[in-house]
């Protein structure tokens, strides 16, 4: 039997009938590993893109069926809430005909004496009592 083997950096060649279908072999295995991937590949798509677009239906599906009942709308509560809100944005506020910091007028001086005893501050109070 004659051998011949070239070992080179990377590969090694047999030349011997006897072992040539170990390339073969070799190179079916390469591309069964290939298609095993692009085959991964397309499953993960599928399988994510279904997904998100049959979420995506149920959630317009549900929408859908949300949109197409008519609501019916109780007249008397709204009438009830027109009056309530016509009466508080047409409430009448009491507004004072007076102000009450100038309408009393103190004077604010003291008087001291000679005395040990204090007195209290003379004030001359002008009272208004009309609003």
């Amino acid at each position: 039997m004659k051998r011949n083997v070239t070992k080179g950096k990377s590969k090694v060649r047999i030349n011997n009938s006897t072992y040539r279908h170990v390339v073969k072999l070799r190179i079916l295995a390469i591309l069964g590993f290939v298609v095993y991937f692009f085959v991964a590949i397309f499953t993960a798509v599928f399988v994510y893109t279904n997904v998100y677009n049959t979420i995506g239906f149920v959630d317009l599906a549900a929408l859908a069926t949300i949109d197409t009942g008519a609501e019916v709308i109780d007249f008397e509560a709204l009438e009830q809430v027109n009056s309530a809100w016509d009466q508080k944005l047409n409430a009448s506020t009491t507004i004072f005909s007076r102000n009450p910091f100038t309408s009393v007028v103190l004077d604010a001086t003291l008087q001291t004496s000679t005395n040990s005893v204090p007195q209290a501050p003379v004030s001359n109070a002008v009272i208004e009592t009309s609003l």
